[in-house]
């Protein structure tokens, strides 16, 4: 027995390892679309990319900088 398990019981709070609390999620299309300012950033390094002008994760941090 852990901690949590103990203090769990202790207190009356319900186990987040509970089968009966497990909940089922959707992960249909997460992170396929990028949105907003995701969207011009990637799209501008993507460029960056294409044209030759990013190389290296330090070319990326030298475009982004003012």
């Amino acid at each position: 027995m852990n901690l949590a398990q103990i203090i769990n019981d202790k207190f009356g709070y319900s186990s987040p390892d509970d089968p009966a609390r497990a909940r089922q999620i959707n992960l249909e299309g997460y992170g396929s679309e990028n949105k907003g300012a995701a969207k011009k950033l990637n799209d501008f390094v993507l460029n960056g990319i294409q044209t030759e002008q990013i190389d290296s994760r330090d070319d990326i941090i030298k475009a982004l900088q003012p």
